[in-house]
């Protein structure tokens, strides 16, 4: 059976003020009276995962600006993003840790706030991100999404892993206009006699253009990589360009995404990729010029 303290570490999502921590009430009051009701609100305990603490932290949403409260220590260090002023979103599953993420400017600040919970309670920061999806990608829901999933099914024998989490991050009203999977790079260590030996030099990314974002699905790089993954959403209206540049040796290629802010996203691709690179730049590059003109 799950002991009392396993559970109290769990996210749970908060219902009225009443039941708010009293550490965090005095500084989200203010920021509700005007609500109608009380708005969708996740509490994450502070919790332990081997070496690492984490603080207790709520998050909440009101008037489509997310609110990160943090104590720490004795004070509540508080960040907000509008939702105008997020570069991506990004969540993070290991076995029983999870993670929630949110980049872009807090207050005209360039920054970050990211929120460690049991994974037992991702339903809740799963919304989260739905909200701050749907409301800056503004999607209605016009497009068949059936069509779109399937375009993932032949991911079936190459990643089966990456098809699941792609498919469950396509939205309706979204359609995928590019795919470009990457397996594990390896790079050359040493030889010795005949044996060669390599290391890793990624883990295995999945990148998805639809008309309103880029999405980059990857393994975590540990030794846990098997057990979850990482899903980064990422506006097309907060890209300011994508490019890639190689190596010395030439072996490998460097993907880089270009933020708003002066932040970057670079991935790892092996040279016998550099015509999908093109192609999803190219892509891009269009639906860049599309959204402008628009």
């Amino acid at each position: 059976m799950l002991s009392e303290k396993t559970i109290r570490t769990w996210p749970s999502k908060v219902e009225s003020f009443e039941d708010v921590p009293s550490t965090f009430k005095d500084y989200i009051e203010p920021l509700i009276k005007e609500q109608p009701s009380f708005p969708y609100t996740v509490f994450a305990p502070a919790s332990r995962w081997g070496r690492s603490k984490n603080n207790a932290m709520l998050t909440s949403v009101i008037y489509n600006t997310i609110y990160f409260f943090e104590k720490v220590k004795k004070n509540v260090i508080t960040k907000f993003y509008h939702f105008n002023d997020i570069n991506y979103v990004e969540i993070g599953t290991i076995l029983l840790c999870s993670w929630f993420r949110v980049a872009g400017k807090s207050n005209g600040i360039p920054t970050c706030s990211r929120v460690d919970f049991n994974t037992v309670g991702d339903r809740w920061f799963k919304y989260l991100i739905d909200l701050i999806r749907l409301s800056v990608n503004r999607m209605e829901g016009q497009s068949d999404t059936s069509k779109e999933l399937d375009k993932f099914n032949y991911l079936s024998s190459l990643n089966y892993k990456f098809m699941s989490y792609a498919r469950d991050s396509i939205k309706k009203g979204e359609k995928v206009i590019n795919i470009l999977l990457q397996p594990t790079v390896f790079v050359k260590l040493f030889k010795i006699f005949n044996k060669v030996f390599y290391k890793t030099a990624s883990n295995a990314h999945l990148n998805i253009l639809t008309e309103k974002e880029l999405i980059i699905i990857k393994d975590a790089e540990n030794r846990f990589w098997k057990y979850g993954g990482i899903s980064t959403f990422i506006p097309l209206e907060k890209i300011n360009d994508i490019v890639f540049d190689s190596e010395e040796k030439g072996e490998l290629l460097y993907l880089t995404v270009k933020l708003k802010e002066n932040d970057c996203i670079r991935s790892i691709f092996e040279v016998s990729n550099k015509q999908n690179l093109e192609l999803l730049i190219d892509r891009f590059t269009c639906m860049k010029s599309k959204t402008v003109s628009e």
